[in-house]
């Protein structure tokens, strides 16, 4: 095993608070034969030359200087030059626990599978699977829609272990027209190439949530990319009725959330009205499913056909 290399992709963008926390933590993974691709993306603060120290230190450490084009563009520029069997992802302001990759890659190698996932340490919390599992193409894209019962699975791309060759042989990037869910997609994507997913219920990635975050920031573009993407999920003619239904599911907090920002902040209007149509569309699948709260079923049924209602009650509830 210790002759497998690991491409390791850093995407770097104004993380210089977090950034030798994050390399630290993976320079010092108990499985050693690791390459180490930092991504600075334009940063304009201190991290170009953070990495560039980093690279003097260690020499499995490449450094990628380039304009910014988002952490999407980031990642597929380190895709292009990684030459390792397996691929992994740790984002920057993030780190790791000492033996995650030798984990993961004994657990996937042992197992013969072609994506291994950890639980991850999310605010604080241990988000991890019950037990250890190995499951097939369809469950995982069942499960990577459902974000409560399977959330550290989820669309993260950074708690997983990729083979390069599924990656490369099928053109496999992010999209970079989209900044957010990207992760959903690339994972969503790769697991069409694959029929066995190795789920481990041990936390070994730590997301460190900050304010600042882009995927913290209130953004009213990503209503419109989340409701592309949705559609394009729901499009997929392989996908199973029971996959469709819980892409549903997962769909139905963006169509809440696109509504609310119309009704209430007057933002993204063509994304509220599409978010109606799809929610009218599948207001029977919405209602009768146990996925959802009484609120949220409720919520539905007012943007469906009486949005006014749901300006008034929230409304009504911040002025209590």
């Amino acid at each position: 095993m210790d002759a497998v290399l690991v491409s390791v992709i850093v995407p770097i963008y104004c993380v210089e608070k977090y950034l030798d926390k994050c390399v630290e933590s993976i320079v010092n993974q108990t499985y050693k034969n690791l390459e180490i691709i930092l991504v600075d993306d334009g940063s304009p603060d201190n991290c170009p030359i953070m990495c560039d120290v980093w690279a003097e230190k260690d020499s499995r450490i490449k450094v990628i200087h380039k304009e910014n084009g988002g952490v999407s563009s980031a990642r597929n520029a380190a895709l292009a030059i990684a030459s390792g069997e397996y691929i992994g992802f740790v984002d920057g302001d993030d780190y790791i626990e000492p033996n995650m990759f030798e984990t993961l890659l004994r657990e996937h190698i042992a197992n013969c599978c072609q994506l291994t996932v950890c639980g991850i340490f999310f605010n604080g919390n241990s988000i991890c699977f019950s037990d250890k599992e190995i499951i097939n193409s369809a469950t995982a894209t069942e499960r990577l829609f459902d974000y409560k019962k399977y959330q550290s699975f989820n669309g993260w791309s950074c708690n997983k272990l990729f083979n390069s060759e599924i990656i490369h042989h099928n053109t496999l990037t992010f999209d970079e027209s989209i900044a957010y869910c990207e992760d959903v997609l690339f994972v969503y994507q790769y697991i069409k190439y694959i029929d066995k997913v190795l789920l481990l219920n041990v936390p070994l990635y730590y997301y460190v949530y900050r304010e600042d975050a882009c995927t913290v920031k209130k953004n009213y573009k990503n209503d419109t990319d989340v409701l592309e993407l949705i559609d394009y999920f729901l499009g997929d003619t392989m996908n199973s009725k029971q996959v469709r239904l819980q892409i549903i599911n997962w769909a139905v907090r963006s169509w809440i959330t696109a509504s609310r920002n119309y009704i209430i902040e007057k933002q993204e209007k063509e994304a509220y009205i599409q978010s109606r149509k799809r929610i009218q569309r599948h207001i029977f699948s919405i209602v009768s499913s146990d996925y959802h709260t009484i609120k949220t079923k409720t919520a539905c049924i007012i943007i469906a056909f009486c949005p006014h209602v749901l300006r008034l009650l929230i409304e009504l509830k911040e002025k209590i």
